[in-house]
């Protein structure tokens, strides 16, 4: 206490101050003691409060070159081409039960195809029985195994087996201006759905881009209040939600958030840490799409996150970077994360576009004519497959043995 005593008198000296300590002072010292080490327990609780509040900050190079072991390709499927199954751009693709289902964006057809690229089936459009006018998005409800079909113009939802029998269709009833982009069922007459809402279209105002809850026989909306950072429009999404036997994740475009849908409500469950690759979150605030978009493709910056899958350790995002986009694979367990861009800089995979995850832990794309062509020229190893730059799209699976 005496050297406490002199070094504040030696202080103050230097300060041209004078300080007269009284020994009633030390009764003060001691009573401080106990209050600020409970001040610092207190906030190091608060602390470790907050880094154990649920959210996984994962961090991930873009620049890391590295890969995994060796890619194994397992099945490579030309979709069958012919006048009535021609695909132009595909806006969702699953892989599921040896299917293969298409929704195509340029000509508002879906499409069913058999374990060998065979047609099964496709959407007419019409207004007569069995067919359906301008589907937009579709989705598996893998608890009866039946495909469910969306109708934006007239708000339909139909339901099909996996022949292409129609069973069912139901209407939504809610009078809320929805416009659908993506579904996903999530339990019975309950849907996941990201969607924008017009409240005043007929004013020149933003469009609302958000998830919502539709149940209640489709009649009741519970909107979260996500925002797409003050309503910007999202450039490009393909997959923004994952439902696995346990979880359900989706993620906001202009964002690095992984939610994770939990009951009735969300929260967040990861974060994504692109470092210097990130656009600051102030930009994302106060900045236009457009100008976020030309940011990303100038600046070589991660933009969005487009697209989330999840399949018992292995998470995988797909964000927009530069010009491109890049594909991570992250380990939940383990920590440690690749990129699928790198084995295609590599030659070990042709140039393609990921689109899921199957149950044993495989990842399922779509490569384009021209550039399975390309990657067939240096392996030779598909010269059987009769593939011309006419042809439609060719699915391949793929897995990285032991990939962590």
């Amino acid at each position: 206490m005496k050297d406490v005593l002199v070094w504040c008198y030696q202080v103050d000296r230097v300060n041209s101050k004078y300080w007269i300590f009284m020994k009633r002072n030390t009764f003060i010292w001691y009573m401080m003691i106990p209050i600020l080490m409970g001040a610092t327990s207190f906030s190091c609780k608060r602390n470790h409060q907050r880094q154990d509040d649920g959210i996984k900050v994962i961090k991930i190079d873009v620049k890391d070159k590295g890969i995994g072991n060796p890619i194994e390709i397992e099945k490579i499927i030309p979709l069958e081409t012919n006048k009535d199954c021609l695909v132009g751009y595909i806006k969702k693709l699953v892989f599921w039960n040896n299917k293969i289902l298409v929704i195509d964006e340029d000509s508002k057809t879906f499409f069913l195809f058999d374990e060998s690229g065979k047609l099964i089936f496709k959407t007419i459009e019409g207004k007569g029985p069995g067919e359906v006018l301008a589907p937009t998005i579709f989705n598996i409800d893998r608890r009866d195994t039946t495909i469910l079909v969306y109708q934006q113009m007239l708000r339909k939802f139909s339901r099909y087996d996996f022949t292409g029998k129609i069973i069912d269709t139901k209407t939504i009833t809610n009078q809320n201006k929805l416009i659908i982009k993506d579904f996903y069922p999530v339990g019975r007459d309950t849907f996941l759905i990201f969607h924008y809402n017009v409240s005043n279209p007929g004013k020149d105002e933003p469009r609302q881009i958000t998830w919502s809850l539709l149940t209640g026989e489709l009649s009741y909306v519970k909107q979260f209040d996500i925002t797409l950072n003050k309503n910007k429009e999202p450039y490009y999404v393909t997959q923004p939600a994952a439902v696995a036997s346990n979880q359900v994740l989706f993620v906001v475009p202009w964002s690095y958030n992984i939610y994770s849908l939990t009951g009735t409500d969300y929260r967040i469950k990861y974060v994504i840490d692109f470092g210097n690759a990130a656009i600051p979150s102030e930009q994302r605030e106060i900045q236009s799409a457009r100008d976020l978009y030309r940011i990303m493709i100038e600046s070589k910056k991660i933009g969005c996150l487009v697209s989330v899958m999840i399949e018992k350790d292995l998470l995988v995002v797909d964000a927009d970077h530069g010009d491109g986009s890049q594909v991570f694979l992250h380990s939940l367990t383990k920590g440690r994360t690749i990129c699928i861009n790198n084995y295609i800089q590599r030659g070990l995979l042709p140039k393609c576009r990921i689109w899921g995850l199957t149950g044993n832990g495989s990842m399922y794309a779509i490569v384009e004519p021209e550039d399975f062509i390309d990657f067939n020229r240096l392996h030779q190893g598909f010269s059987n497959l009769e593939i011309t730059i006419n042809s439609n799209p060719i699915l391949i699976s793929f897995q990285i043995n032991d990939i962590f």
